[in-house]
């Protein structure tokens, strides 16, 4: 009998020597394996079942007390035969809830071979949100065109918050501490990181801690983790405007319906450091016209903005010369549409996290030269600063920024007119990632597209970047610009 068990003891260790030898993890949870917690559930627009649930954690590891829910969704995987391996989807901001990008995992080729995660980061939406009471209301639409960044108005948000969380531990530590202990719970042995903006300095910051547990790092829209956040906005988003400029001059519909049109922002500009235009827009409810202000930082920050999305830098020619012309309707209905939804963002989030980790590093006389001869210039950043001057901050370890170069094959992503993470940044992380490819292409914030798609998808399944196939990608441009009203 000792010597049957001692048989089968044996048999089973070489079995599970050889599961870890090749990668094999605990069954996909598209196959059923899955903790108690996270339960069937039907999205809208879904047609077959999604799993959802939320995870408990502590809120401050090393006091225990207070705990956070972790909104969770997994959508399993389309094959029958899944990967073991699933893709880890990490959204931006900070702030942005990754499972608001349920149909986006649903639709995506990236889930037929693999289950997609989305994890709301705490301090968003479905995890403990940290929403601030802005003073935004449809009673007065002026209110949609002012800055958000009041001392004010986040003294306010803090005291509120005070009761329900302790803002000083919502940054990216105790986010990549989340983050594996639902990938232990989900019982992945290894997982695809695809991070978004602030997502991929998430995504980095895991894999710096935890790189034996990553298979793929994909960065689309690449944050260094040494990025101090929102210093070089002003330089991105010139050297965006400048990069539409260009593209404009060169393509031979918009040069002909806007020529000149850097001399032409430049006097827009100059109108605006004299006093705010004045336009109208139509209420969003009643429909009756109102009377609104737009001032110089008003009009730079929508113009930014709008770089950010592939779908709207072909508008921003004509944005600018309609404001050449005195004209501003468009542009306000664009600030009104975007601005109405912000006061359901969590600002506590993005506030507990850059205020830590970027602004805290941010040293007052670095501000003049990082900003000088930027249509931005020092107002986002100096408002910033002094907002995140009565916030709660953490302490960071003296190792935040360092970094040590990772094995882990690596497919970085970037747009040429990104106003916000520039293609230098993604070059900057690839000095990181020896076994990595860094793809450029036109296009703004975060660039997709079916090209880039099927790239994504061959690195996945070949989990390397040699002899990857990116042809396609030379045929990536720019959508037609609006010449037309």
């Amino acid at each position: 009998m000792k010597r049957t068990a001692d048989i089968v003891r044996k048999v089973c260790w070489i079995v599970g020597s050889l599961y870890a030898l090749v990668g094999i993890a605990t069954p996909s949870l598209a196959n059923g394996a899955r903790p108690s917690w996270l339960q069937e559930c039907r999205l809208p627009g879904f047609k077959d079942p999604t799993l959802c649930g939320h995870h408990s954690v502590f809120e401050n590891r090393s006091e225990k007390g207070r705990r956070i829910e972790l909104k969770v969704v997994v959508v399993p995987a389309k094959s029958p035969n899944p990967a073991p391996d699933p893709v880890f989807l990490i959204t931006g901001g900070p702030g942005q809830a990754a499972t608001d990008l349920a149909r986006f995992a649903n639709r995506s080729p990236l889930g037929s071979q693999r289950d997609i995660v989305l994890i709301d980061q705490r301090g968003t939406r479905g995890s403990n949100p940290l929403i601030c009471d802005l003073p935004d209301s449809d009673r007065n639409l002026q209110s949609y065109f002012e800055d958000v960044f009041e001392v004010s108005t986040f003294s306010r948000c803090r005291d509120a918050l005070a009761d329900r969380a302790d803002v000083r531990y919502y940054t990216t530590i105790q986010a990549i501490q989340d983050l594996d202990e639902v990938r232990e719970a989900l019982q992945y042995r290894q997982v695809n990181l695809l991070g978004w903006s602030y997502g991929t300095r998430v995504a980095l910051q895991y894999a710096q801690a935890y790189p034996e547990r990553v298979r793929t790092l994909i960065l689309n829209g690449t944050v260094p983790v040494n990025f101090r956040n929102p210093l070089p906005h002003a330089r991105s988003a010139q050297q965006s405007i400048d990069a539409i400029f260009a593209a404009c001059a060169q393509d031979t519909a918009c040069n002909k319906a806007f020529p000149n049109l850097n001399q032409k922002f430049q006097q827009v500009l100059a109108r605006l450091n004299q006093a705010a235009a004045g336009t109208i827009v139509r209420h969003p409810v009643s429909g009756e016209p109102e009377n609104v202000l737009i001032t110089k930082p008003t009009f730079v920050e929508a113009l930014r903005m709008s770089s950010y999305h592939y779908d709207q830098i072909p508008l921003i020619p004509k944005l600018i010369n309609d404001a050449y012309q005195g004209n501003f309707a468009l542009l306000a209905e664009i600030i009104m549409k975007r601005n109405r939804s912000r006061a359901k963002f969590p600002w506590g989030m993005l506030l507990a996290v850059t205020c830590s980790e970027d602004v805290s590093r941010i040293a007052d006389d670095e501000v003049e030269s990082a900003t000088a001869n930027t249509a931005l210039g020092d107002y986002r950043i100096r408002r910033q600063m002094k907002v995140c001057s009565v916030w709660p901050k953490t302490t960071l370890p003296d190792s935040y920024t360092h970094t040590v170069a990772l094995p882990v094959p690596a497919l970085i992503l970037s747009g040429i007119q990104d106003p916000v993470t520039p293609t230098e940044w993604g070059e900057e992380v690839r000095k990181i990632l020896p076994n990595s490819l860094h793809i450029v292409v036109p296009g703004g914030h975060i660039v997709g597209g079916g090209c880039l798609t099927s790239v994504q998808q061959a690195f996945l399944e070949a989990q390397t970047v040699d002899q990857l196939d990116i042809s396609c990608t030379r045929s990536v441009k720019l959508l037609d610009f609006a010449v037309l009203d």
